[in-house]
């Protein structure tokens, strides 16, 4: 889909819409072109991505909470 600054403005909508949809939107703003992509559409349901289970090996980790709470200890406490 290609857009304008006019169209950013008048209809968003639709833009939200596209990208919703997971197609990419061409944005021309004076003269540039910028492209804007689905972001999860990349990411969500795709195992190869390296970040999904990244920490799933760590043993330290296995109580978020703990972990958190462990964190956020203060350091003479």
């Amino acid at each position: 889909m290609h857009a304008t600054a006019n169209d950013l403005q008048t209809r968003p909508q639709s833009i939200l819409d596209a990208l919703d949809r997971g197609d990419e939107v061409i944005l021309e703003l004076q003269g540039k072109q910028i492209k804007m992509t689905p972001l999860f559409s990349e990411v969500v349901g795709n195992e190869d991505n390296g970040f999904i289970g990244m920490w799933n090996d760590r043993k330290d980790m296995e109580d978020p909470t703990a972990y958190i709470r462990q964190l956020r200890k203060g350091r003479f406490a």
